[in-house]
């Protein structure tokens, strides 16, 4: 009962803290797809074949082995884009390649027979993004029909590169060539730069949590990296919150700290980024917000906490 207690008290949060949170993530729902992912997949399910998944591969390592004979001629064709003309190319791609990847996802869970209630923008700190709801994925019991969904985005955007960088080798100099340029690089710098990075909850923190086995990951290795911290500054003074094999407890702890590291780099370099893009007042204001909100808040809590076990240290 306790542990119930203490997530409804979790849930009231300031109200300050509850709108910087917003402010930094939120999320916009535009249309239902069920029906339609219902009627159009039976024209996608041969995509999930072998047949298929073979053909991408021998596609992909043919556009490879092209391309770098070709090395300096496709390192060059990104010179013809800093334009207004390449940005707006770049940016048509972009939205294309991430409605592929969301697409990924849905089918996906569809063909594990999963609902999809909703796909839409989200906003992280006022940077648009394409979403699908993928919490119906919880109720599949197989973690690797899991580990499918949480990587097919990925897995789209690197068939749709493996499958440009082809057409790029193929096609003569012209709109289409660079067209295909752009997508195959989008597509591998999106999917291997951004989603692959498990620190923040995008498709690699999902497919971490399955394979590992461990739901709730980030939450549950937070609570065993604090655990020990307070046992190497001041001993053996309170249980472990669950119990690991040694080897898994190990990356737990490891895996928490570089995500502290990594999200104090982020939050610093958003909190900056909002600096500068706001006017200065406004700016310094959210820069200070960020600041206390998402980096000395938790170690204030974690004080708190601390000064709360002051008898048993």
């Amino acid at each position: 009962s306790q542990v119930y207690i203490d997530q409804h008290r979790k849930l009231k949060q300031h109200r300050w803290y509850k709108w910087l949170s917003q402010y930094l993530f939120f999320r916009i729902p535009l249309f239902r797809p069920d029906v339609f992912l219902d009627r159009t997949y039976p024209f996608i399910k041969p995509l999930f074949s072998r047949f298929f998944l073979r053909i991408s591969l021998m596609t992909g390592v043919i556009g490879l082995y092209f391309v770098s004979r070709q090395w300096d001629d496709f390192i060059h064709t990104f010179l013809h884009f800093f334009t207004l003309q390449g940005l707006i190319i770049y940016l048509i791609a972009i939205v294309f390649v991430k409605i592929i990847h969301e697409l990924g996802h849905a089918y996906t869970a569809k063909h594990y027979g999963c609902k999809v209630p909703s796909m839409g923008l989200a906003f992280m700190v006022m940077v648009p993004m394409l979403y699908s709801d993928m919490s119906d994925n919880w109720r599949l019991s197989a973690r690797q029909q899991r580990f499918h969904i949480a990587a097919a985005g990925i897995v789209n955007e690197l068939l749709l590169a493996n499958f440009c960088l082809l057409l790029w080798v193929l096609l003569p100099e012209g709109i289409l060539r660079s067209v295909c340029f752009v997508v195959a690089t989008v597509s591998l710098v999106s999917s291997l730069a951004i989603n692959t990075i498990p620190f923040m909850r995008f498709d690699g923190y999902f497919m971490l949590s399955d394979a590992w086995g461990i739901e709730n990951l980030q939450e549950r290795s937070f609570q065993l990296a604090r655990w020990k911290l307070r046992q190497w500054l001041f001993g053996a003074i309170e249980d472990k919150p669950e119990l690991f094999s040694r080897a898994l407890e190990f990356k737990l702890i490891c895996y928490a700290w570089i995500t502290w590291m990594y999200r104090l780099i982020l939050f610093l370099g958003i909190a900056l980024l909002v600096y500068q893009f706001f006017f200065k007042v406004l700016g310094l204001i959210l820069f200070a917000a960020e600041i206390i909100g998402f980096i000395m808040m938790p170690c204030i809590r974690e004080i708190k906490y601390w000064w709360s076990l002051r008898e048993k240290i």
